[in-house]
């Protein structure tokens, strides 16, 4: 019980962590992300509407991803390894 409280714990700021990195993104990226992950567009869809080919669609994703990631993980060893 006491571990899966604390995971729970864990989850809860991973995710407020999360939230917080998602909202410092510049405009452009978090339009990325919101038409990809909340609009459920393609990325085939994504090079089209922006222009670009579908791998320079999968590269900026994953650089979002990974801003993100490194976001969460100084956020919570800030708060003390979370």
């Amino acid at each position: 019980a006491v571990a899966r409280e604390q995971h729970e714990a864990t989850a809860a700021a991973r995710r407020a962590a999360l939230d917080d990195c998602i909202l410092k993104l510049p405009q452009l990226q978090l339009d990325l992300l919101i038409r990809r992950y909340r609009g459920g567009m393609s990325v085939k869809e994504l090079a089209a509407k922006m222009a670009l080919s579908a791998p320079a669609v999968v590269m900026r994703l994953k650089r979002i991803r990974h801003a993100l990631l490194r976001c969460v993980e100084t956020a919570l060893a800030a708060k003390g390894g979370q």
